[in-house]
């Protein structure tokens, strides 16, 4: 059933078994699982299906998405209100498709990884990843890159085992808003509340459970929203802003008693054509290249699909060298197009391979964050047009990051020079750190992290609160560390993972 709240007479009250606030995602797999089974749903979503621009693509209307808009106090590459949509469907309706999953180690406590370790492992979330795939219309789940290469009779990239293999898998992409609409609103489970915006999350006297949500539009039609359970499901960083925001009854929010929404911020660093392999010996880097393939799941389901291999450091060798994962694939060939390439500038740089029997392969580096608590979500002194307190956000990388990166780029150099493959460049600023300004993957994690113990997180390992027993927070906010694989993977499968909890 759809409600749009702007059509509402006056002030209502709405009732659910369960209220997932947020239709992205996160928010429409869930709605989807819980409405197949049965369940009382209230699905809240601050936009509608979107709008016409004058380009005729679908897009957020601009009043709602001026919601989003804030302040970057930090390194400030993007703004707050482009990266991510409000409307039903939410980012997936301009999201790339790039899939794969987070490996063993991420979930894993890395001595060299400051706050790291998940309260779950890769087998935990490993059927649920399979679930995914298919939510996500994505072949069957299988990203061991040496089956795949073996069956293509096609090399990998090993060098003397320094380097490793990982793969992406493509989604079409999928837009939730298109794919998932009928089936929202053909439930007879699920009631879809749109233009809905949620401005305070209301504890019980106590304190220890959500008592109800406050919600407006943004023509002034107040609405209450009472359920037994509650999930959180707008994003890394309005998941961390709204319980901020709710703070007439706790001053530091809700479900804040360790202090840790909003901080542990951290996306992926990207940075395009600041490196460049430069190939002497040629080599077939057909697996390297987006293609189709054949991909064989763990039942023995058979699919095309289509891949990409992307090289990386291995395990071994981030563990010796204590450094973050960096995902690396190669474009072109091409020029370096003036591309800052340090000491050297590009010109100079190509006037002294040109002659020669060289390529140059501008390479792209998406790389992991670790956690930092100065790299943080807080509120500002302005409100938007519903009185919340606008964000601002202080995006923040480790120094050892930056070195860490230049550091895997060395690597993957001297393992290419081994090979006589050629080298490898990165422009690098005098303390070795890499000299490039990151670029966003408009990844949002960590603002409600995952932990055992309450002091040092927000959610327990199902996705539940800490503080509020009937308050669950599902999305990359939850994520301790954020790896350096593309996150909605990842998304989908914790949010089909918690289907099955909120069902037991």
């Amino acid at each position: 059933m759809l409600i749009n709240a702007n059509e509402l007479a006056g002030d209502t009250e709405f009732t659910a078994e369960i209220c997932i606030i947020g239709a992205g995602a996160a928010g429409i797999t869930l709605a989807l699982r819980l409405g197949a089974a049965g369940r009382d749903v209230l699905l809240v979503e601050s936009g509608g299906f979107g709008m016409l621009s004058e380009s005729g693509a679908i897009g957020p209307d601009p009043d709602t998405q001026a919601l989003y808009r804030g302040t970057m106090s930090g390194i400030d590459t993007w703004s707050l209100d482009r990266e991510r949509w409000r409307l039903f469907g939410g980012s997936t309706l301009q999201w790339s498709g790039f899939c794969t999953p987070l490996t063993p180690e991420d979930f894993a406590t890395r001595e060299w990884i400051p706050h790291s370790g998940w309260p779950l492992d890769f087998g935990a979330l490993s059927p649920y990843y399979a679930r995914a795939q298919t939510v996500l219309g994505l072949p069957p789940f299988e990203y061991d890159p040496r089956s795949v290469a073996e069956r293509e009779s096609k090399p990998l990239l090993e060098g003397t085992g320094r380097l490793a293999t990982h793969l992406y898998h493509f989604s079409a992409p999928i837009r939730f808003r298109d794919a998932y609409r009928g089936p929202i609103l053909d439930s007879g489970s699920i009631t879809l509340l749109t233009h809905a915006n949620v401005t305070e999350i209301v504890l019980s006297e106590a304190n220890d459970r959500v008592s109800h949500l406050r919600c407006e539009t943004l023509e002034g039609t107040e609405i209450s929203v009472e359920a037994d359970r509650f999930v959180l499901a707008v994003g890394g960083i309005e998941n961390a802003r709204l319980l901020l925001a709710s703070n007439r009854q706790q001053p530091e929010g809700v479900a804040n008693s360790s202090g840790c929404v909003g901080k542990f911020f951290m996306e992926h660093p990207h940075y395009y054509a600041g490196a460049v392999w430069l190939e002497t010996g040629r080599w077939d880097r057909s697996f390297y290249r987006r293609h189709e393939a054949q991909l064989i799941g763990p039942d023995g389901t058979t699919e095309m699909g289509e891949i990409e291999g992307l090289l990386a450091l291995s395990r071994t060798t981030r563990e010796e060298e204590g450094l973050p994962h960096v995902l690396i694939t190669a474009t072109g060939p091409s020029f370096l197009d003036g591309s800052e390439t340090g000491v050297l500038g590009a010109d100079t740089v190509w006037s002294l391979i040109c002659e020669g029997d060289m390529t140059g392969y501008p390479l792209i580096l998406r790389a992991e964050q670790t956690p930092l608590a100065e790299s943080r979500v807080t509120l500002s002194d302005s409100v938007d047009a519903l009185g919340v307190p606008r964000t601002d956000l202080r995006w923040a990388i480790r120094d050892s990051d930056l070195q860490g990166y230049s550091r895997t780029v060395e690597i993957l150099g001297a393992e290419l020079a081994a090979m006589g493959l050629g080298r490898v460049h990165v422009s690098r600023d005098e303390r070795g750190r890499v000299d490039l300004r990151p670029l966003p993957g408009a990844h949002h994690m960590g603002t409600t992290r995952m932990s055992t113990d309450p002091a040092t997180g927000v959610v327990n390992g199902d996705g539940r609160t800490h503080d509020a027993v009937n308050l669950y927070v599902s999305g990359s906010s939850v994520f301790p560390t954020s790896g350096a694989a593309n996150p909605t993977l990842t998304i989908v499968a914790l949010a089909e993972r918690l289907a099955d909890h909120l069902l037991e």
